[in-house]
């Protein structure tokens, strides 16, 4: 059978509206194409039936044996098939054989000429006779098969359903034939259109045309016949791990046919997957198959981008979560707008004709925050070709522990993404790892310690800091703004005047308390005029807002003290109050110093005022919008005051009104989160102002604020700006709206892996991902006619590494020949098998024999360590078994790096009751790496290492910078799904190293097992190695960025001039005195700069407690701590081994946690 994939009817047609068999406008041929007809083969028998010799009895069939038909070969436009048929109409037994061969051209030319006419050509008894339908001659699905009209059985679908049974006993007392009566008797058979393509079959309705089944060719597949079987003469019982097909044929030829053809399938093009592959997967190993890596979700996404714009056909998606406000390339311009935001680029394509289908894990609401109903109303709503589907249904189907955990984006069956990158709020991130995003400004360090503390995973509930220049913050405690007044109808602006703030002569500065502070009368007047801040709050204001206000108030304080204009009569230096004089630290005070200095030379203060434009009388966004217009039912009748708050981000002028300060709900309001009509109307005012000459966008003639910079957001817009530990999400269907005040908490930053697989290996992506869509479908949406079945391609054109219609969509990756396998966790709730012993956990073997075969080293990233030893309570995976065993196999150097995040990503405060899905997750982290006798450190001591970190160790990642003039730190959010082995091997998915993803019935994963297949000469423990190019550069993209030997603008194999050597990962040198060496010193700094957690210093949660409240030198000497932190080399620290080591982490038995099973943690 050969394949034409010019002439073919193209592959998105599946998905075109289908028409009845009986249709006049049924169209199955390829336009334009005409059909070759050829009698290849005549069979002759000897019958009793005397005028048929081709007609068999089916009532007697051990008599008449069937030996003679025509064989006709047709081939249209590069299709061939082969049908047998006899022909009535004048019996063959009066025809002479000499007279077989004229009477075969006879039939030629009749079948030609038939087909030549329109109207008999698609005729429904000629496309029945010539054994095609719709989808015969597409593109993209493979030769055409066998098709052919046979009667299907009710409910044999799914066994249990069909006849009655009486509750199974007929199975256990009654003869074979006996056990079939109910069946017939309750059962009916329906007539279907049965085809049999190269990896899978199914079958049509005939009264509708629709796809109403597909059943994929695998391990559990079996077919049988026979009365043993099917309680039929001529049936066929066709099984899979899915589905149970029981058809009746019309006479015993025909079923014989359709077995022998059926049989050469499995044993043929179907062998891939109905016979066992490494691993136990359900696709076998890929050769020579392009790939590329991604880290971080910069590079990936904008792969994904431009993967999904090229898209033609289809686009899968499948997710844990998906969030569809999220923008795939960043920074966001002006020019791109909303162009690459994920709903966008979905409905463009969508509009373009492409289908798009969608699966989000359906989360147990009041234990998760993610909104699957919001994503799924939001992207069905944007157009009819995109469909999304929802799973599991908890209650109906008794899952509520596991989730789908894959994270996959298929692009026309060609181009497949997959690792541990889901499309939704914060994931984008590139190696930078930036903690701020207040605008594209640059942040520099402020020369006083912070007045309150910024909110981190250190200190999820910001507070007062311990500092001693806390007196200066307060000292003023005045207003520099604008008081407004509003209505439903109008804004009127009521300008406050600004007081020139000089403090006299002679006049004297205690430094204790602001009570003390002593100011002349005309200082007094202007202040009283202007009152404090604390006057004009309303006292039902909010905490949020009084806190808002409260931060506002004192990071002026030292503006209005030192940005004053003097008086003629105390125009020198020494009559100024010098209250550099309460600063103990020499450098602290000399810089104080210089920028009074600095600032009394520029003289300029200037705080930004809100303009309403008199013709436009929309109100300002308002909490209770939606996420692009906002509500207006949230406007008083009445007047109320409201403050125009003017930050230090790159956002415009925000009113703030008691209804709208609290950031920790969706009410809350700050950096990104305006409606979209108000950031496009105040990128409209900075075009204005740009064409006028204005960089910055300020009123002409207004000198700005060094710092205050009045550009939007580029990176994190709303809720895409995340710290998963102080605050977990919520509101999502105000995606505009932080969830965190900018300028008080840094966001988290994320590290993950994605990779992308062409071909073949692609097409198995697409099979895993059918194969869910379609078992969803039976479950949720077997009626509904909008959700179809989807097929899967043939493999014809990407076998063996062939190519032949794989565009080029993504140029500028570097792209590696690769033999790589897919590989997945699944089972009968996730997969829809039918047997609930059957699963598969295909990624935990490949896990265990990648570590057993390993030669020289183990690098592994995940988001989660627990696996115990092969005794262990409560945790069954076998991963930590196999690396303790690699490591004692033999007495040759191997290494084990983990890095992993320093605290689990639960939002919630270490030590107190918020924490406690914190504690038990970091209780089974640790209790798999150094507590108890079934850790793997405590194990490798018992067995006589005398030091584990010769062999395993264990990282984190974390990062620092300036936020709002103060220093802050984060940890980087390991999130990655990765083993390395030896550079040449590596595993990428979605599967953390726990129960829940590797023993394949709990969450549904997947993930690729890649080998090098091209290799540069590299070094291992000194000697010449082969380095696979894809592997090796990836682990060595990896190690330079934890380094911090990346370059901003650089490839990834580019890296600074003087940088250590990255090439021997084995090697003593390169193990201690640069990989530990690094970590001990970022470590060091860290906890001496900023009193981190987790800590070794916090052992308990008493210990935890003093630790946190000693001062940090961030908070009492910044310029101190700002050239401290110069030493700190990339992102790499320690695990702390010893953290809360005393304390027992596991939730308590009375709380609604500890009643959960263990199950649920690991």
């Amino acid at each position: 059978m050969s394949l034409a994939y010019v002439l073919c009817i193209p592959f998105g047609n599946i998905h075109n509206p289908p028409h009845k068999f009986k249709d006049p406008q049924r169209r199955v041929f390829i336009p334009g194409t005409d059909i070759d007809v050829n009698i290849i083969e005549y069979d002759r028998s000897v019958t009793t039936h005397l005028l048929n010799p081709n007609l068999t009895d089916a009532r007697r069939p051990e008599v008449y044996e069937f030996l003679g038909r025509y064989t006709i070969e047709l081939m249209h436009g590069g299709y061939t098939w082969t049908i047998k048929k006899r022909f009535p109409n004048k019996p063959d037994s009066l025809v002479l054989y000499e007279n077989i061969d004229h009477r075969i051209m006879q039939l030629e030319s009749y079948l030609r000429n038939l087909l030549k006419i329109k109207m008999y050509r698609n005729h429904p008894e000629t496309l029945n006779f010539l054994e095609v339908s719709h989808l015969s001659f597409v593109s993209g699905l493979g030769a055409k098969g066998k098709e052919g009209m046979v009667q299907k059985k009710s409910g044999s679908t799914q066994p249990g359903r069909a006849g009655c049974n009486l509750c199974g006993l007929w199975n256990n007392i009654l003869c074979i034939r006996c056990s079939y009566i109910c069946n017939d008797l309750c059962g009916k058979w329906h007539q279907r259109w049965f085809f049999i393509k190269d990896t899978f079959m199914g079958y049509i309705t005939p009264k509708d045309g629709r796809v109403k089944c597909v059943m994929l060719f695998d391990l559990g597949f079996e077919v049988s016949s026979g009365m043993y079987a099917t309680g039929l003469h001529h049936g066929l019982q066709l099984v899979n791990l899915t589905r149970h097909l029981q058809i009746k044929c019309w006479t015993r030829r025909k079923r014989k046919e359709w077995l022998a053809f059926i049989k050469d399938v499995t044993t043929g093009s179907a062998r891939d997957f109905t016979h066992r592959n490494r691993h136990n997967s359900f696709a076998p190993e890929r050769l020579r198959t392009d790939a590329a890596w991604f880290v971080d979700g910069c590079s990936y996404m904008s792969a994904v981008a431009d993967a999904l714009d090229a898209a033609k056909e289809e686009i899968f998606i499948a997710d844990w979560w998906l969030s569809p406000e999220i923008y795939l390339k960043r920074p966001i311009t002006d020019e791109d707008g909303d162009f690459w935001r994920l709903d966008k680029v979905l409905a463009r394509k969508a509009e373009a004709g492409v289908k798009v289908f969608v699966m989000l894990y359906k989360e147990v609401e009041i234990a998760l925050g993610i909104n699957s109903y919001y994503s799924k109303q939001r992207l069905v709503n944007s157009h009819p070709n995109i469909k999304v589907l929802r799973h599991p249904d908890h209650a109906k189907a008794g899952v509520f522990l596991w989730a789908h955990h894959e994270k996959i984006v298929v692009v026309d069956q060609t181009y497949a993404f997959l690792g541990g990158l889901d499309l939704c709020y914060g994931r984008w991130d590139d190696h930078e790892h930036r903690l701020t995003d207040i605008g594209s400004g640059s942040q520099t360090l402020g020369l006083f310690p912070p007045l309150r503390r910024k909110q981190t995973s250190s200190h999820p509930l910001a507070g007062s800091t311990p500092s001693v220049l806390r007196h200066l913050a307060v000292a003023g405690n005045t207003i520099g703004g604008s008081m407004l007044h509003t209505s439903q109808n109008n804004l009127a602006v009521v300008p406050v005047e600004e007081p020139t703030v000089f403090v006299p002569k002679h006049a004297h500065f205690k430094a204790q308390t602001s009570s003390n502070l002593i100011r002349s009368e005309r200082d007094q007047t202007a202040a009283d005029k202007l009152g404090n801040m604390a006057e004009h709050v309303k006292g039902n204001t909010p905490p949020p807002e009084r806190r808002l206000i409260d931060r506002m108030t004192q990071r002026r304080t030292l503006d209005y003290w030192i940005g004053r204009t003097p008086h003629a009569e105390d125009s020198e230096d020494e009559d100024y109050i010098h209250i550099g004089s309460a600063i103990k630290s020499p450098t602290l005070k000399e810089n104080f110093m210089e920028m009074v200095r600095e600032l009394r030379e520029r003289k300029t203060r200037w705080i930004p005022s809100f303009h309403k434009s008199p013709d436009n009388d929309e109100a300002l966004p308002t909490s209770g919008g939606t996420a692009e217009s906002p509500n207006p039912a949230n406007l008083s009748n009445g007047t109320k005051e409201v403050s125009v708050v003017v930050d230090r981000s790159n956002n415009p002028p925000i009113i703030i009104s008691s209804s709208e300060t609290d950031v920790n709900s969706n009410k809350g309001i700050a950096g990104g989160q305006l409606d979209k009509e108000k950031q496009e109307e105040w990128r409209e005012g900075e075009k204005e102002s740009r064409a006028a000459g204005d960089s910055t966008g300020l009123p002409k003639g207004v000198t700005p604020i060094p710092g205050l910079s009045t550009a939007l957001p580029k990176y994190w817009l709303g809720k895409d700006y995340t710290n998963f530990i102080v605050k977990d999400f919520n509101n999502l269907d105000s995606p505009y709206q932080d969830l965190v005040d900018r300028n008080m908490t840094p966001r988290m930053p994320w590290h993950d892996m994605g990779v992308m697989v062409q071909g073949a290996a692609a097409r198995d992506v697409a099979r895993h991902f059918i194969h869910r869509w379609n078992a969803i479908k039976l479950e949720k949406a077997k009626v509904s006619a909008s959700y179809p079945h989807l097929l899967p391609k043939s493999y014809e054109d990407v076998k063996d590494g062939r190519e032949l219609d794989i565009r080029p969509v993504i140029e500028a990756l570097l792209i590696n020949k690769v033999d790589c396998q897919v590989l997945r966790s699944v089972s009968s709730w996730s997969a829809g098998f039918l047997d609930p012993d059957i699963w598969e956990e295909s990624i935990h073997e490949a896990y265990i024999d990648t570590i057993t075969r390993a030669k020289h080293y183990i690098y592994i990233e995940n988001q989660f360590f627990i696996t115990l030893g092969m005794h262990g309570v409560g945790v069954r995976n076998q991963i930590g078994e196999a690396l303790f065993k690699r490591i004692i196999r033999e007495g040759s150097v191997f290494r084990v790096y983990v890095v992993m995040p320093l605290l689990p990503g639960f939002e919630g405060e270490v030590g107190s009751p918020s924490g406690t899905a914190l504690h038990a997750i970091t209780h089974w982290n640790y209790a798999s790496i150094s507590r108890g006798k079934n850790s793997i450190l405590n194990r490798l001591k018992q067995y006589g290492v005398p030091n584990p970190s010769d062999y395993i160790s264990f990282y984190g990642l974390r990062t620092h910078s300036i936020l709002d003039g103060d220093l802050v730190t984060e940890l980087i959010y390991v999130h990655s799904k990765l083993l390395i082995a030896d550079d040449v091997t590596a595993i990428c998915g979605s599967a953390n190293i726990n129960d829940r993803s590797m023993l394949g019935r709990r969450d549904s994963e997947i993930a690729v097992i890649i080998h090098d297949c091209q290799f540069d000469e590299g070094v291992m423990n000194g000697s010449v190695y082969q380095s696979g190019r894809f592997v090796g550069g990836l682990r060595r993209h990896l190690f330079r960025e934890h380094l911090g030997l990346l370059i901003a603008s650089a490839t990834a194999e580019d890296a600074s001039e003087d940088a250590p050597d990255i090439s021997d990962p084995v090697s003593t040198y390169f193990y201690r005195d640069v990989w530990m060496k690094t970590a001990k010193s970022n470590t060091n700094i860290y906890e001496q700069v900023f009193r981190c957690i987790p800590t070794d210093q916090a052992t308990d949660f008493q210990a935890l407690r003093k630790y946190q409240c000693e001062d940090s030198t961030c908070y009492t000497d910044p310029p101190l701590a700002s050239k401290m932190l110069e030493k700190v080399k990339g992102h790499l620290v320690n695990l702390p081994l010893h953290f809360l080591e005393n304390e027992v982490l596991t939730p308590n038995p009375s709380s609604v946690q500890g009643m959960m099973p263990t199950s649920l943690w690991t």
